[in-house]
């Protein structure tokens, strides 16, 4: 008598669990295989299966019908893949079969996707709804087709950026930049605004703008890195204080060793706690660093034991530089043009509010240490014109691909919209001088006899250092200050590009 009281029971569970039984749990879709790593804008084949779940019974009549079920697959970002028939038909006789069907399909553009299964349409039961989801979690990773173009890439434009760190240190001048550090409120202020504000800037950003956090990554790096050396020339195109400006990219080139892995380590490890996938390569980041930045050390140091060969060095500036453009605008974007699709307006807008939070910041910063307007010029120029190649070249090292083309999406729009801004600003300030005198010459202005004659002094200064820029650095032109310093004009200045020389012949008008 128990056992059939016990065999009621079981059978009452099981009509219990056939009738209950949810589409889900009543169909299985199997995909081969589970995950995908795609070559970028090629074919591939996927693999699928439909079968009914063993609680499940099917009527025989039903089965050997025509009756049909179709499944559809979408991906959660519809613009990066691409879908031959992203819907497959099975009759009910090839779901009991589980006869195999074939998904054809590719990806575009670099990244990661995952894949949802439906059912669209469904003529074997009403147990199955239409639109309900099967499956979900298929994991597609689309990488480049070749990277032998990328590690080309990689390697000369490393070598082109490591040759300029070297004729960087050589064209330094040792004597200016510690006369500067002797007065350390200016570089202190630059330090702080450079990495303190910025990296926290960028952190935040990106956070409020960028669900995905390679993205975020990207981003943060860029905010992270010292400053770069257009800054010097727009420094001098706002009458800000050159010195400070170049001094101020020489400590923040050589800190960044410590400070980038100290940010990367703290709050970059955070932007990554979400994914389990990523990782922080922290001992590929240091050590990128240290590669990029001992070559300033290594210039310095032939200067000081060849000091023949700075000229020298100097005229393979512009030459080195314009292959380093060209080399960026053919190569660079044949590689990486997709990089400029895949930007999107968040990004765009990430770019604006760094470039524009690191132009405020650091002038606002400056003000408060009471500092004067060349001073306020030169910390508020080089806290937002960050050097971006130290950013792009320690990803595309530090990470594998896609995440190194990821990452470097926000950077590179955050990078593109940093020139622009200023390059209006002195469209305005020139016109500004020109017509009005909302933006007087500060220098025309000074009635004082004493600063007049101060004001003629560093003209007749400038006029000097313009000759010897004109005459190729042929010889060592020392002048003194008013203080009676001797300094070196023609080591002040560091040429990346000619246009800051340009500037000083074209203000002075000199022939020699």
């Amino acid at each position: 008598m128990m056992y059939l009281g016990n065999m009621v029971v079981a059978w009452m569970v099981a009509g219990s669990v056939l009738i209950f039984t949810s589409p889900s749990n009543a169909l299985d879709l199997h995909v081969y295989p589970e995950s995908f790593i795609l070559p970028e804008e090629t074919p591939t084949e996927m693999i699928v299966s439909l079968e009914f779940n063993m609680s499940y019974a099917v009527d025989r009549d039903l089965a050997e019908s025509n009756a049909q079920m179709m499944v559809t697959v979408q991906s959660e970002g519809n613009w990066e893949l691409i879908f031959d028939n992203p819907t497959v038909v099975f009759t009910a006789n090839e779901v009991i079969g589980r006869v195999n069907k074939t998904i054809i399909f590719s990806g575009y553009y670099w990244g990661y996707n995952t894949l949802n299964f439906y059912l669209a349409v469904n003529n074997v039961s009403d147990s199955f709804l239409p639109g309900h989801l099967i499956k979900t979690g298929v994991q597609v990773k689309t990488d480049r087709a070749g990277k032998v173009i990328d590690i080309l890439f990689i390697v000369v434009g490393t070598i082109f950026f490591l040759c300029l760190m070297v004729n960087m240190g050589m064209q330094l001048d040792l004597s200016i930049i510690f006369a500067v550090l002797k007065k350390p409120i200016g570089p202190l202020c630059g330090f702080i605004s450079q990495f303190l504000f910025m990296p926290a800037f960028s952190y935040l950003i990106g956070w409020l703008f960028l669900p995905d956090p390679l993205h975020r990554l990207g981003l943060f790096t860029l905010g992270c890195c010292p400053g770069g050396a257009m800054s010097n020339f727009w420094t001098l195109m706002f009458n800000g204080d050159l010195n400070l400006s170049i001094t101020m990219t020489f400590v923040s080139t050589l800190a960044a060793m410590g400070m980038m892995p100290i940010w990367l380590y703290t709050l970059g490890a955070k932007l990554l706690e979400d994914n389990d996938n990523l990782q922080v390569p922290f001992g590929n980041l240091v050590a990128t660093l240290i590669f990029l930045t001992i070559p300033i050390t290594i210039g310095i140091i032939l200067k000081w034991k060849r000091p023949e060969w700075a000229p020298k060095a100097e005229k393979l500036m512009k030459p080195m530089t314009f292959c380093l453009i060209i080399f960026f605008l053919t190569v660079g974007t044949y590689n990486s043009y997709k990089v400029f699709l895949m930007m999107t307006k968040e990004m765009v807008i990430c770019g604006l509010l760094i470039s524009t939070s690191g132009y405020l910041c650091g002038a606002l910063f400056a003000m408060l240490w009471c500092l004067g307007r060349p001073q306020i010029i030169a910390i508020s120029i080089e806290t937002a014109m960050q050097n971006g190649g130290v950013a792009f070249i320690l990803l595309k090292i530090s990470l594998p691909t896609p995440d190194s083309d990821l990452a470097g999406i926000p950077a590179g729009a955050a990078m593109f919209l940093t020139g622009p801004p200023i390059f209006l600003l002195y469209i305005f300030y020139a016109a500004a001088r020109r017509f009005c005198s909302c933006c007087p010459d500060e220098s025309k202005d000074e009635q004082d006899p004493d600063a007049l004659k101060k004001h003629e002094k560093e003209q007749e200064s400038q006029k000097e250092t313009t000759k010897a820029l004109l005459q190729n650095d042929k010889e060592s032109i020392h002048l003194s200050n008013e203080k009676g310093e001797l300094i070196n004009f023609n080591k002040n200045i560091i040429v990346l590009d000619g246009l800051t020389k340009q500037k000083l012949i074209k203000e002075n008008s000199i022939s020699v």
